[in-house]
């Protein structure tokens, strides 16, 4: 039998030329979303690029390191001068490195990679660095947060045991788990533990999927689906959230990774009400929760890409694959409608009073310099009953 290529080759090129068409979707970007004087990131190579921002008041500089906070040899200078970006080299991923920065008025800060440089997980990034009403920051190395660890490459694998993570808390379900199992660096211990939010075997994410599937670009409104459930993780869910509230009190526990598949919806909205009990500004906290987008934009677009291919209209698509200002605003408005206050909502749902945040406070911030000692002025608030609102 003849084979006629040329027919073949028409037939594929025809096929490849519908499926192109069928994939046209609007290409998105995203920009910073959390301003920081100094924002360092790492090359694949190891070398560390540090950014000063306009204004930062860092113009001239010097620059001295350390593998933690506390080792920063302040007699050793690393480099010195006003070149914006600072590009330092010969570094690679046996050791992390923290950076502590003086300008010519005597002022100090000290910053690390926020982005953890990952090959093979998203949105791998360190809380510490933000800062809080009162002044301080949130200490580096102490709470990590991420999408799923089943595809940590050799190099990831070395690069986490750097990390010295002690706890793992993982907010996926049984069919997540079951289909992406984290790997861990070999004879490396960490205490796992299942935190899933929403329900343990998956029924939520499936019934989620089939809507979805189903909706209509006309008449399905996806920023208000995504919005409506952050709302159910500060409501229906918050219980959920409470063995993860007792771990990141602990410091015993720490460092505390925790994680869902894509690190942005369950894990953000962890992020959110940790950085809340630390005394962090509402602003910075929605700043922090929308990095998701920047630090995920190329996994977005290939999403978007994907779901054009199999008939999802952009606009149902777009909504669930990034984070928009309202989800988190709609989850935080529904701790106030509730609850009155942040402070009001971890105790009615956490058992942690002004007592108890003031001493998570003083274990877990530090000023931007790691010198500074701030005195809490507690007020005992009074409860809220959870049962009247």
């Amino acid at each position: 039998m003849k084979v006629n290529y040329l027919i073949i080759f028409t037939l594929l090129t025809g096929l490849i030329i519908f499926l192109s068409s069928c994939a046209k979707y609007s290409k998105v970007s995203f920009e910073k979303t959390l301003f920081e004087k100094l924002y360092v990131e790492r090359t694949n190579k190891g070398d560390y690029i540090l950014s000063f921002a306009e204004n930062s008041g860092f113009d001239n500089y010097k620059v001295y390191q350390g593998t933690s906070v506390e080792d920063i040899d302040w007699d050793n200078l690393v480099a010195e001068g006003s070149t914006n970006p600072l590009v330092l080299t010969n570094y690679d991923f046996s050791d992390r490195y923290f950076f502590g920065v003086i300008n010519d008025k005597g002022e100090k800060l000290i910053a690390s990679e926020r982005l953890i440089p990952m090959e093979g997980v998203l949105n791998f990034r360190d809380l510490g660095g933000i800062p809080t009403t009162d002044g301080r920051v949130v200490k580096w190395g102490k709470f990590y947060r991420s999408g799923k660890l089943s595809k940590l490459s050799k190099r990831d694998l070395r690069y986490f045991r750097t990390l010295g993570i002690k706890t793992v808390a993982d907010f996926r379900d049984d069919n997540e788990i079951k289909e992406d199992p984290n790997r861990y660096p070999e004879n490396y211990v960490v205490e796992r533990i299942r935190m899933p939010i929403g329900d343990a075997e998956g029924n939520m994410q499936r019934e989620l999927r089939k809507t979805i599937k189903k909706a209509n670009p006309r008449n399905f409104d996806s920023e208000k689906f995504v919005a409506d459930v952050m709302v159910q993780f500060v409501d229906s869910f918050a219980f959920q959230y409470k063995p993860f509230m007792e771990y990141v009190s602990n410091p015993e526990k720490t460092p505390l990774l925790f994680h869902c598949t894509a690190g942005k919806d369950r894990t953000g909205m962890g992020a959110a009400i940790l950085l809340a009990m630390l005394g962090v500004d509402r602003e910075v906290i929605f700043g922090d929760y929308l990095m998701s987008n920047f630090y995920r934009t190329k996994k977005i677009n290939r999403s978007l890409r994907k779901a054009t291919l199999v008939g999802v209209d952009q606009l149902i698509a777009q909504p669930l694959v990034e984070v928009k200002p309202s989800y988190i605003a709609a989850a935080f408005e529904a701790i106030d409608k509730k609850y009155g206050s942040v402070e009001n909502f971890v105790w009615v749902e956490y058992g942690i009073d002004d007592y108890k945040l003031g001493t998570i406070r003083k274990e877990f911030l530090m000023s931007n310099d790691n010198n500074v000692e701030v005195i809490e002025n507690v007020d005992i608030l009074e409860p809220v009953d959870k049962k009247s609102n």
